[in-house]
């Protein structure tokens, strides 16, 4: 599992190199470094402002700022977490769809369907 920490995600203005097809970006100390997209990045362009995960190597593009895009696709081998303080949301490889939190509150402004081979309450 590869756990990003909010602390090492920093935004950073995206220069494409001229070697080849290496990115170079920013880093908002004003160094230049080697970078690559996740896949699902759309294509960038000299000046593009970036969500970077800093600490690896090379440093990581996880998506570009501004404007919102029509799809957003993140992908995990076997499972992906979105968690905040003591609450998440877990999708696993094997279909599972987990969410925890201390109150789950579940709204709809129109119909608001369960079903299931079988569904259990409580």
């Amino acid at each position: 599992m590869h756990t990003i920490e909010t602390n090492q995600i920093s935004s950073a203005i995206c220069v494409v190199s001229a070697i080849g097809e290496t990115l170079l970006i920013t880093n908002p100390e004003g160094e230049s470094i080697v970078a690559e997209c996740l896949s699902g990045v759309p294509r960038l362009s000299p000046g593009d402002r970036v969500l970077v995960h800093l600490p690896s190597t090379p440093a990581v593009i996880i998506g570009r700022l501004g404007g919102i895009p029509d799809e957003l696709i993140l992908e995990a081998g076997k499972s992906l977490t979105i968690r905040c303080g003591s609450g998440s949301l877990r999708i696993r490889a094997d279909g599972r769809v987990l969410i925890e939190g201390l109150d789950v509150i579940s709204r709809a402004r129109r119909a608001q369907r369960i079903t299931g081979a079988q569904v259990a309450i409580n």
